[in-house]
């Protein structure tokens, strides 16, 4: 099968990344998208974010009757901080007979040149660029292992949800149904 891995905070995961995902399964050739929780990404700041056993729990309630979305642990089980490549790795090893792909938006491409083995990733690997408010993606010329797609840009973010949620604001169809409801009975982002 050909898997599109999307790794992220998710901190908390939102409509658009459930649009992202479905799009790279309708468009994108993907099969199954896998979502990964990041313990920590080495560019990002770890201060303020949730505890991963919240995230990882509100990816599932957001996932529950995807049958083309599945959580994947595999990161959990790397060293902190984690990194794409090694992520990749390990999954090739533990399942050979799929074909993988990592999903990441226009703004993380930009900063691609950033990434800990990037072109490792894309030898070996490749890529799904979606757009992103504000960012263009343009793909190295003649590369087949990286593709643009198309998806629906959304100008909903894991930061916007987290501020609103902080001045006491439900964002009920910003975020999968049961997320909110596992947010605010969680305490979480006030």
């Amino acid at each position: 099968m050909n898997i599109g891995v999307f790794s992220g905070s998710f901190d908390p995961i939102h409509i658009g990344h459930m649009i992202i995902a479905e799009h790279m399964c309708e468009f994108a050739g993907m099969d199954e998208i896998w979502f990964s929780v990041s313990p920590q990404n080495p560019l990002k700041q770890a201060d303020g974010i949730s505890d991963i056993k919240h995230r990882i729990a509100m990816l599932k309630i957001a996932i529950r009757g995807e049958s083309r979305m599945k959580y994947c642990d595999i990161e959990t089980k790397l060293p902190v901080p984690s990194y794409s490549a090694d992520m990749l790795d390990a999954l090739a090893r533990e399942y050979p007979q799929h074909s993988f792909r990592l999903i990441i938006g226009a703004d993380n491409w930009n900063i691609f040149g950033k990434w800990y083995r990037h072109d490792y990733i894309i030898e070996n690997f490749g890529l799904l660029i979606f757009p992103r408010p504000g960012h263009t993606a343009v793909p190295v010329p003649g590369n087949g292992n990286i593709a643009c797609c198309h998806a629906p840009e959304t100008d909903i973010s894991s930061t916007y949800i987290r501020n609103c949620v902080k001045e006491g604001k439900r964002l009920n169809h910003c975020v999968p149904p049961g997320v909110m409801d596992y947010i605010m009975d969680n305490g979480l982002y006030r």
